[in-house]
């Protein structure tokens, strides 16, 4: 678990597992992606803003992105900045989660949350290891969808008084599992059982960085360790 978080799923930094080639492999991928990837995927010529809003991006994982606040920072136009996010998705550097707004009161029904395949790039402790449980729950909804058990989505949750569950899990359209990530474990905050009871009594399970957690705290509701979930 402390090489995943430090040097990312991917083979290479992971096998390596030194800071130094990690970085350099890091800068590799962002001159690839913007040198050849973008331009010849997606036919975007100003792909200077794909790098400046690779960096912008990883201060904004695990909230709802805007992308007039990009725009402003990056001082171009809202198409243009639309486009690159988008051009970032379809070369596989980032995915976006969308919000779920049906059976919640008072839900966000707009921006979607962003978070990198490589979640190395985030800084923040939080926010890195809300991007890898992003990556792992995704990855293992793709693979139920691809093995044809069902229609899964990834998807968050969040209400306009700020009440928010990181991760959804749909399945077959339906609210199934919820999820919340954090460094250490704790008692469940309440909103989450009254965001998982309005869903339809779906389980609720806090997912921890920290090791040796399996807890239950109520009805369906769980807490445990990443290493414990993932494994």
């Amino acid at each position: 678990m402390d090489r995943l978080l430090r040097f990312s799923g991917f083979p290479e930094p992971f096998t390596v597992a030194d800071k130094s080639f990690y970085r350099r492999w890091q800068r590799d991928m962002v001159d690839t992606l913007t040198r050849d990837d973008i331009r010849d995927l997606t036919r975007i010529l100003a792909v200077e803003h794909v790098a400046t809003i690779l960096q912008l991006l990883p201060e904004r994982i695990g909230s709802p992105l805007s992308l007039n606040a990009l725009r402003e920072d990056v001082e171009t136009s809202y198409t243009a900045v639309k486009n690159a996010v988008r051009a970032m998705e379809l070369t596989y550097a980032i995915f976006a989660l969308p919000p779920y707004s049906r059976k919640i009161a008072r839900a966000v029904k707009k921006e979607r949350k962003v978070y990198f395949y490589d979640w190395g790039r985030c800084l923040d402790p939080a926010k890195l290891f809300e991007n890898y449980v992003a990556v792992e729950l995704k990855s293992m909804i793709d693979l139920w969808h691809d093995a044809g058990l069902a229609e899964f989505d990834l998807m968050y949750v969040r209400t306009k008084d700020g009440k928010e569950s990181d991760f959804l899990v749909t399945k077959n359209r339906e609210p199934w599992a919820l999820f919340e990530a954090k460094l250490q474990d704790g008692p469940i905050p309440r909103h989450h059982a009254v965001q998982a009871s309005a869903l339809g009594d779906i389980p609720f399970i806090q997912i921890v960085r920290e090791d040796g957690i399996r807890k239950n705290e109520g009805k369906d509701c769980y807490r445990l360790s990443a290493s414990q979930f993932f494994a």
